[in-house]
């Protein structure tokens, strides 16, 4: 299982900052990143999903949007409907038009996910 965790770095260690589930002297890889760096990647990310979705109006995103969620549904189950998977398009479908309302106005972004310019 692989995931991001945060750390600290004291006396040549690193202590992990919340629960880790590893069985002792099990070998694994950390890959170190500063959080201004990932910070950093994250807003690039970010920027370039509001220049994508800039080239595209409210209706034509919701459009796209329904049209994929009518077409897994098709390829997934046919005509039987699953509740759950639908309510996993419907939540992936609610982020996607957030992203949009975002790009539209910056502003209502929480500030962890603002983009911050490049200094």
């Amino acid at each position: 299982m692989s995931r991001v965790i945060d750390a600290i770095f004291e006396n040549g260690v690193f202590k992990p900052l919340s629960y880790v589930e590893v069985k002792e002297h099990e070998k694994i890889a950390i890959k170190i990143i500063s959080l201004d760096e990932w910070h950093n990647r994250f807003n690039r990310i970010i920027e370039k999903i509001h220049k994508k979705a800039a080239q595209y109006t409210h209706e034509e995103i919701e459009a796209d949007i329904s049209l994929a969620v009518k077409e897994s549904r098709k390829e997934k189950y046919g005509n039987k409907s699953n509740s759950l998977f639908s309510t996993a398009i419907q939540r992936n479908s609610y982020f996607l038009s957030k992203i949009y309302k975002y790009h539209k106005t910056p502003s209502l972004l929480p500030k962890s996910l603002a983009i911050k310019p490049n200094l």
